[in-house]
């Protein structure tokens, strides 16, 4: 596995400390048709979507494709509206619904826009605009709503770094303001489980910076909780759920990028460590399916590079680590 960046100036675990061990098997599925990177997937009516990113030419795209949980095929579905990469992506009720991300390659610019898209139409249709522009955030689907925390507004120096959480109700089409984080961060993931929304991870724009913060929102509460930090810091990372496990995959720094798949578990407030990822890669995607994670596309190699690969973590039952 990658060593962690010393950008996270926490202390080495103590024996108490260190993560459960759950290992986990992992199968590879038919690769992503159009390898790419700082995309985005989730999982609706028994197919894996995945959207946008950087292709093999470093361009944004708009491009979605569809896997097909039940033949484990991959198709074509409509395009975006717009070239994105670094946005959000949650499936709601059978539908998608897209927010935010960067437009550009050497200098990225942050979009306020939101489409939802109806797999029996194959048509996106525009949602209600972000109240900021923002990319390379954590967005996670609690209940109705989707939660859009941290993130950038572009990625330069000078660029604004958010703390702050913008909650979208899917049902309603209204935008409200959430707790904020202590300290603004991007490049991060998060996921919920068991009624509790965890992001963990990111950085402040340079490779540098990662860190391991973990912080989790409980439902109804006015403030975010500070948890144990994932042992790995690491950014450009991803996030889905299993059971009461919040799953982390990948991420990069300065001099190559990470294999870990570390989980929080928010009934023991602990982390899990999983069998690695077979291919390490950062700006990858994740999502929750029946059959278990799939951890779709990303960067083999930091910056630039893009990845098909297509891979899929069915979690283990966690067990004392010896320490």
């Amino acid at each position: 596995m990658a060593s962690p960046e010393p950008g996270d100036a926490s202390p080495s675990p103590t024996a108490s400390d260190q993560p459960s061990i759950a290992a986990g098997n992992w199968t590879t599925r038919p690769a992503l048709p159009t390898p790419r990177t700082e995309l985005a997937c989730a999982v609706a009516g028994g197919k894996l979507y995945a959207l946008g990113g950087f292709n093999a030419q470093a361009a944004p795209i708009g491009l979605l494709e569809a896997y097909d949980l039940a033949t484990t095929t991959w198709t074509r579905a409509a395009d975006y509206p717009i070239a994105v990469h670094h946005l959000g992506l949650v499936a709601h009720k059978g539908a998608l619904y897209a927010f935010g991300g960067h437009t550009g390659t050497q200098v990225f610019v942050a979009t306020n826009a939101a489409f939802r898209y109806d797999p029996a139409t194959n048509a996106w249709t525009p949602e209600t605009t972000l109240p900021r522009a923002r990319g390379a955030f954590a967005i996670v689907l609690f209940g109705d709503e989707a939660y859009l925390v941290g993130g950038t507004d572009s990625q330069r120096p000078g660029s604004s770094i958010y703390a702050v959480t913008d909650v979208y109700n899917l049902t309603t089409k209204t935008w409200r303001v959430g707790p904020a984080l202590a300290e603004p961060r991007e490049h991060f993931a998060g996921a919920a489980a068991q009624g509790v929304v965890v992001v963990a991870g990111g950085r402040m724009l340079t490779l540098g910076s990662n860190v391991g913060t973990t912080d989790s929102l409980q439902a109804g509460a006015t403030s975010w909780t500070r948890e144990p930090k994932m042992p790995s810091a690491r950014g450009g990372i991803a996030a889905a759920s299993w059971a009461d496990t919040v799953v982390v995959f990948g991420g990069e720094h300065s001099s190559g990028t990470h294999d870990e798949a570390e989980g929080f578990n928010v009934t023991s407030r602990r982390w899990v460590e999983y069998a690695p990822m077979p291919s390490a890669r950062h700006g990858l995607c994740a999502a929750a399916a029946p059959d278990g994670l799939h951890v779709v596309g990303g960067g083999p190699q930091p910056a630039y590079t893009v990845s098909g690969q297509h891979e899929v973590l069915l979690p283990g039952v966690s067990t004392s680590s010896s320490g």
